[in-house]
């Protein structure tokens, strides 16, 4: 019975890391737009956290070496409510959008993984323990 290498993992222990990048940028497919979504948001968010950081020093720098009272730092003071909660948002949309790229991913592999062992059969799972088999398999899928 021979495997399709198309679909194989790169053995275990080798150092061929371009077969290896090949076969993960194989399977990045549906999960694409997704990545490049979280790349975008968390992008925008460190933009944001710079517009914060300016806003922030402007208003200290403004008070402390100017001397200007709270009334003469509304506008600054008020910008910072918008920047804050759109560096909130972008923070948690790109976590959640990055989370979704990853289930993408990983999902079909867990799949093939369980087809696998199915496949192998309970002669095959004699072999080892296997719950350590199964712990080291989630663990491997997991790392991707």
């Amino acid at each position: 019975m021979s495997e399709n290498t198309t679909h194989a993992p790169p053995p275990p222990g080798t150092n061929d890391t371009k077969r290896a990048k090949r076969w993960l940028a194989a399977r990045l497919g549906p999960s694409r737009r997704l990545s490049g979504l979280a790349i975008a948001l968390g992008t925008a968010g460190g933009v944001l956290m710079i517009a914060q950081a300016w806003l922030l020093a402007f208003i200290v720098a403004a008070a402390i070496m100017d001397g200007l009272r709270l009334a003469d730092l509304t506008t600054p003071l008020l910008w910072l409510l918008p920047v804050f909660l759109g560096r909130a948002l972008c923070v948690w949309a790109a976590e959640a959008v990055g989370m979704a790229a990853a289930n993408r991913v990983k999902a079909p592999l867990r799949r093939q993984l369980a087809e696998s062992l199915v496949r192998a059969g309970p002669a095959r799972s004699g072999e080892d323990h296997s719950g350590a088999a199964a712990s080291l398999l989630v663990d491997q899928v997991e790392a991707v």
